[in-house]
């Protein structure tokens, strides 16, 4: 239970982190694109890879509490079973997508927040958590 609040609280900070570079042009395709390629890390285990596609300053855990937390995390969730399309907002240069998704263990919405930096497309918020 530790971890898991650990891992809501995490990132949920690194969510708030002040973004800058907001985007004159709309780059919701790109970023979509790149959410569904994080959620495919996920879905395949790949942790350390989806630590790597993060933004520096929204990293508030060590790549091993990472790893340890993300892991923990799939194995609650489960596979997926089908995931539907996402509720999209974009504000202050970050796209989130919000997804509805079926998995064995049960229905959770899936948070991806994704913002455009000098250096590509980076995640600045990766929420998992079950339908209340």
């Amino acid at each position: 239970m530790y971890m898991k609040n650990l891992c809501i609280a995490s990132i949920a900070l690194a969510f708030l982190v002040l973004v800058s570079n907001s985007l004159a042009q709309d780059q919701t395709p790109a970023a979509r694109a790149f959410a569904d390629s994080a959620l495919k890390l996920f879905d395949a285990g790949d942790c350390s890879k989806l630590y790597d596609a993060f933004d520096e300053s929204a990293k508030t855990l060590t790549r091993d509490q990472w790893i340890q937390v993300c892991s923990e995390t799939l194995k609650q969730r489960g596979s997926v079973i089908s995931r539907g399309m996402p509720n999209v907002t974009r504000s202050m240069g970050i796209y989130r997508f919000i997804f509805s998704t079926q998995c064995t263990g049960g229905k959770v919405f899936e948070d991806v927040g994704v913002i455009q930096k000098d250096s590509g497309l980076k995640l600045v918020a990766f929420v998992i958590r079950p339908n209340l």
